[in-house]
């Protein structure tokens, strides 16, 4: 279950190197895939120890998911964590490759994250899965890891995915991309002073997949994976890192999910200074009975505190603040709504001055005139939103592309669809915001399956299997056959989804 110019990842159903291995007297294996069902939750226990040079660290608990919404063969999945990281002696905090700062992000009952994903285990929007050790990957994506889209003997696919080159490294790279800057391991000031680097550094690795078939019985298909990934980039004659894991696998054909996933993974980093090693074993099991009524007892969190709600007082005395001549005046006017304070139906006024806000050369005052448009923008406020789109600053593109989603305003269409061509960060946002023009933004959406970048073409397809009619089938058959099985493979789905609304 449960991104981009300079982010750009290729999804793991793309690079698949198949070989299936089967008895000559048993029956063909049948093609896994996930099913989804609206309101179903389930829980699964994860453990995961990573042995580094410093010491050995366990992760465990539960991570629980509910489908919220089933779509064309598209599920929105909701999830959350109860995980734990402890340190086993002897244990010495250090540079070493251990998993435990980012995965303590995860300790207690967060808040909700959502993934939507295909029923081949392929993301299709990420809204805060969460990062694993190389090569494991992300927290949903390895428990519902992407599935072959067919079982083809002798089949024979690569891809490329791009993970952190940072001392505890972490992939794939969409984590990063997608997760809030402020999540333990991806803050900017996590690197403050041990990194001199603005943003981390990735690297990109290429990466293959082997698939073994190992039991077919009724309902339970047993399979292997092999996954074997290493950098591009050499340190001397050596890839500056390689990986690999070996994994057990028990697929539930009724139910849709693995029930089972165990294995163990290496990695090993060489730098111009340094060559560090670490060992990892992981298991994952779907709790059913009990142990899933044990998982789903805790406490759900504790209420957040209510925000206060602006009288009509306080909002006139607001916008005469945000009037003022005084920056200190402004500034402390902006940090009541950056503080929580809801202000429900925000006279025209404000937003006015707000929008006026976006254009101050001063960070702070971007981001809380951009974080309060993103949640009160009107159709009025369309065309400074639009032009958001193009700021330097990552959180108002985000904030603009929140807003034009709910929005719904056709003038957004082809500067959505630009967004998406640039490939930036929040990419497949826009592409979700694309999709709730409905057909209305069909034509812009074409336009791109023209583009060179193969992930742009892909989200195009992604978009018209939501959105596309008649006029998308020609153009999605070309596509169907690329050389790039992400792509023809999202083309193929594309026209099925169409022709299936027709």
């Amino acid at each position: 279950m449960s991104a981009l110019s300079y982010f750009k990842v290729f999804p793991a159903a793309g690079g698949l190197c198949l070989a299936l291995l089967s008895a000559p007297a048993q029956a063909k294996p049948p093609t896994p895939f996930y099913k989804f069902t609206p309101g179903e939750t389930n829980a699964w226990s994860v453990e995961i120890t990573v042995q580094g040079e410093n010491g050995e660290e366990v992760t465990s608990g539960n991570v629980i998911m509910t489908t919220t919404a089933v779509t064309a063969g598209v599920a929105t999945v909701d999830w959350h964590g109860s995980l734990r990281t402890e340190n086993r002696p002897p244990f010495q905090a250090g540079p070493g490759l251990y998993a435990g700062r980012p995965m303590r992000g995860l300790n207690g009952y967060g808040g909700v994250s959502e993934l939507a994903l295909d029923d081949h285990g392929r993301v299709l929007r990420n809204s805060g899965d969460y990062a694993l050790p190389v090569p494991l990957g992300e927290l949903v994506q390895f428990i519902f890891t992407p599935l072959p889209p067919q079982l083809v003997a002798g089949q024979e696919l690569k891809d490329e995915v791009q993970v952190l080159d940072a001392p505890q490294l972490l992939g794939p790279i969409q984590s990063f991309a997608t997760s809030s800057f402020n999540s333990p391991g991806y803050s900017p000031g996590y690197y403050t002073g041990r990194d001199p680097r603005s943003a981390p550094a990735m690297l990109t690795l290429a990466r293959s997949v082997t698939w073994q078939v190992l039991s077919n019985s009724p309902g339970r298909l047993t399979l292997e994976k092999h996954t074997r990934l290493h950098s591009l980039l050499l340190t001397g004659s050596e890839p500056r890192l390689q990986a690999g894991a070996d994994a057990r696998l028990e697929f539930d054909l009724t139910n849709g999910w693995f029930q089972i996933i165990e294995g163990t993974a290496e990695l090993t980093s060489v730098t111009e200074n340094t060559s560090r090693k670490s060992k990892i074993k992981y298991t994952c099991r779907h709790l059913t009975g009990a142990a899933e009524a044990g998982a789903l007892a805790p406490p759900a969190p504790s209420a957040r505190t209510a925000r206060p709600v602006l009288s009509a007082e306080d909002v006139r005395q607001l916008i005469t603040d945000l009037k003022s001549d005084d920056a200190n005046n402004r500034r402390l006017a902006l940090g009541r709504l950056q503080g929580g304070a809801s202000v429900p139906a925000p006279p025209a006024e404000l937003l006015s001055l707000l929008v006026t806000e976006t254009a101050d050369p001063d960070q702070f005052t971007r981001m809380v005139a951009m974080n309060f448009l993103a949640e009160h923008a009107t159709l009025e406020q369309v065309p400074t939103l639009v032009k958001c789109l193009k700021d330097g600053d990552l959180g108002v593109r985000r904030n603009a592309v929140k807003a034009l989603t709910h929005l719904q305003d056709e003038r957004a269409i082809q500067p959505l669809a630009d967004y998406v061509a640039r490939g930036d960060t929040f990419d497949q946002e826009a592409a979700s915001a694309l999709i709730n023009q409905g057909p209305a933004a069909e034509k812009a959406v074409l336009a791109l399956l023209d583009e060179h970048a193969i992930e742009t073409r892909r989200q195009a397809c992604l978009i018209l299997r939501q959105i596309g009619t008649r006029a998308s089938l020609e153009p999605l058959q070309k596509q169907m056959t690329d050389p790039d099985q992400s792509l023809s493979q999202a083309a193929v789905d594309a026209v099925r989804a169409i022709n299936e609304r027709q």
